[in-house]
């Protein structure tokens, strides 16, 4: 990797960590080049604006979820021939190696979407447009095919992306959830999805 990428690559993981900590707005570019020991102004030669950065956050973000996240198509196909409970746990997923990197990358979201137009479009498309896209297409799927008993698939989206924005929120706090909370609120969501009596 070229030295210009490298530090391109320090600015950006500095950024989200200090973005994460601080808050967007609280983080000036003066305030990333010092943490890496950079000129200021040398910022500007990756990036033309903090705005930019976050852009690339999320950007990020999106190209990192969908290449771990399983596809709609195979889900769907999964859908026929395994239970809900199975194909609804391939939903808790996983970040090998950028875990903390993706999480931060929510609480910035989180954090700055009331004021910040940037953040609230990429909190809108995490927690609203991917859930409706994945499992509404599921749970959709399933009510059409009686596997489960209908449910109200909006109210379900909404009590799944609120547990997965609070939880989000949450991580680096002084009351973050903890594994064993979070894969007992899975379970008892997944429960709301009752099968379809023969």
């Amino acid at each position: 990797m070229s030295e210009h990428c490298k530090t391109k690559e320090k600015i950006f993981f500095t950024a989200v960590k200090m973005f994460s900590e601080r808050g967007y707005k609280n983080v000036s570019m003066r305030d990333i080049a010092e943490d890496i020991g950079i000129k200021a102004a040398s910022i500007y030669n990756h990036f033309e604006s903090k705005a930019k950065i976050l852009e690339g956050i999320y950007d990020y973000f999106f190209e990192k979820l969908e290449k771990y996240m399983p596809t709609v198509d195979s889900l769907l196909a999964l859908a026929e021939t395994k239970p809900p409970s199975e194909v609804f746990l391939m939903l808790d997923y996983h970040f090998p190696g950028i875990e903390e990197v993706m999480d931060r990358i929510i609480v910035i979201g989180g954090t700055e979407f009331l004021t910040d137009d940037i953040s609230a479009s990429f909190i809108k498309k995490l927690f609203v447009e991917v859930p409706r896209f994945y499992i509404g297409a599921l749970l959709n799927k399933w009510i059409e095919t009686k596997v489960i008993m209908p449910i109200d698939v909006d109210a379900f989206l909404y009590i799944y992306t609120s547990m997965g924005f609070n939880a989000s929120m949450r991580l680096f706090s002084k009351i973050p959830v903890n594994v064993g909370e979070w894969r007992r609120a899975w379970m008892v969501l997944i429960s709301l999805l009752k099968k379809y009596p023969e």
